[in-house]
């Protein structure tokens, strides 16, 4: 009953001309989600975007750095000090811990939308329904999803395409996603365009390969999260899984649609052409410019009334 009552009155609202569907990643704890949440609220709204939130609290964060942690002294030992091995023997360590752990966050990220009593995919119908009726104000929707948030929104466009719902979304916005480059190629490219269902554009935020080398997990493994999940965690990992999050994997899908599919790498430099200069996995959404960036994307113009600063995103 809340979720439609917010929806209807989101729906009639005019101070409102855009509903943003923000996935948090699943890794994420529901107290930080929820400062995540917090800290972008009164932006998105000051801008005429009511934000929609998804968080779950998988508990994996935690899980996963006890996994890396417990491996640390065998591998170090065994290695002789922090180097590239000791990375291959973490990779090895954690395989069958860290597989099952992030076989569960997909799970859930695909359970809140298997069928059409799922709270996810109730939660998007109320809106849907709501943004239909005579008396509602004109309104583009929009998903941003961040790591597995990327997955999180496949699962929501699996979902709506299954129930034929006629639905164009104005634009798909993916922060360094975990989803697999085959789970973009199956779900998310064949709806970019035109047509009654899909997305008018999408928007990928990466590190540069150099920087994801640079990048940590638990201060143990010395690379990104991504790197970790594609050498270990994935089912197949020889070849490592390619994940569209991942500038190694997602620079062949540059051309494919060069007006529709746009790719911003982040070197970790500040330039004023940037339009992403995060340098860790998990901080893009910690970022000014790539959260701008997104906010530039959403209101379909240069210019933002009140853009995000680096106060209002520390959290």
């Amino acid at each position: 009953a809340d979720v439609r009552e917010t929806a209807g009155y989101v729906a009639k609202s005019e101070k409102y001309q855009h509903l943003l569907l923000y996935a948090h990643g699943g890794l994420n704890s529901v107290e930080d989600s929820a400062r995540r949440i917090a800290a972008m609220r009164d932006t998105f709204k000051a801008n005429g975007i009511y934000p929609l939130h998804f968080m779950y609290d998988t508990g994996l964060l935690e899980e996963l750095k006890d996994v890396v942690l417990g491996k640390r002294s065998d591998a170090q030992e065994r290695a002789g000090g922090m180097t590239d091995w000791t990375d291959l023997l973490i990779e090895g360590a954690t395989r069958r811990p860290g597989r099952a752990l992030w076989r569960e966050m997909k799970s859930d990220a695909a359970r809140a939308f298997a069928d059409r009593n799922s709270p996810g995919t109730q939660t998007v119908a109320a809106f849907i329904e709501a943004f239909s009726r005579a008396n509602a104000a004109p309104k583009k929707i929009h998903l941003v999803g961040h790591s597995t948030g990327g997955i999180l929104h496949a699962h929501l466009l699996e979902a709506l395409a299954a129930q034929k719902v006629e639905i164009r979304f104005a634009s798909v916005s993916l922060l360094a996603p975990a989803a697999t480059v085959d789970l973009f190629t199956r779900i998310y490219l064949p709806n970019i365009g035109s047509g009654a269902f899909g997305m008018n554009e999408i928007h990928v935020y990466n590190l540069t390969d150099e920087i994801e080398r640079d990048d940590n997990v638990g201060m143990v493994y010395r690379k990104s999260l991504l790197y970790l999940v594609s050498r270990a965690f994935e089912e197949q990992i020889d070849p490592p899984q390619s994940l569209l999050g991942m500038q190694r994997y997602s620079k062949d899908l540059e051309q494919l649609r060069p007006n529709k599919l746009f790719f911003y790498y982040s070197n970790g430099r500040s330039t004023s052409s940037a339009r992403t200069e995060s340098t860790t996995h998990g901080g893009f959404d910690n970022d000014p410019k790539t959260m701008n960036s997104v906010l530039k994307t959403v209101l379909g113009k240069s210019g933002v009334p009140r853009p995000f600063t680096k106060e209002s995103l520390s959290y």
